[in-house]
């Protein structure tokens, strides 16, 4: 017999319950957008646009948290478009440049591992992030 559970649900009806805080509510309620935005591609971008927008349409209060392989390039198109900065954090992605940036990139390296552990659920993909290179 299999048991089947939406977990979101479950979450909110225990914390409306107050069996936990709003801390840990907020915490289960952090996504992480892994797209290929920052490389000056109006494509990508306007993906990474249309997954902050409908995320925040379904729920206002989650935190985003976006890596761009140009954060301020990122956050300079989403301003642009009117995307309020609150709840949204925009990192590197790891490895940047190892050779010339070893101690940038260590703080990069960690920065993803405690982005992975607090985000509740993971989103890959939009534009060229994933892809093939087959051998002929």
């Amino acid at each position: 017999m299999f048991f089947y559970c939406n977990f979101d649900l479950l979450i909110k009806t225990l914390y409306l319950q107050g069996y936990f805080s709003i801390q840990f509510y907020l915490f289960m309620n952090t996504i992480l957008l892994m797209t290929a935005t920052g490389a000056e591609n109006l494509g990508d971008e306007l993906i990474t646009l249309c997954e902050i927008k409908e995320l925040r349409e379904k729920n206002p209060n989650t935190s985003i948290i976006v890596f761009s392989h140009s954060p301020s390039r990122t956050r300079r198109f989403l301003r642009s478009q009117n995307i309020s900065e609150k709840n949204l954090t925009v990192l590197p992605y790891f490895p940047t440049n190892v050779k010339k940036y070893p101690i940038k990139n260590c703080i990069y390296f960690f920065q993803t591992l405690q982005a992975i552990k607090q985000a509740s659920h993971i989103y890959i993909g939009g534009g060229g992030l994933l892809y093939s290179v087959s051998e002929e």
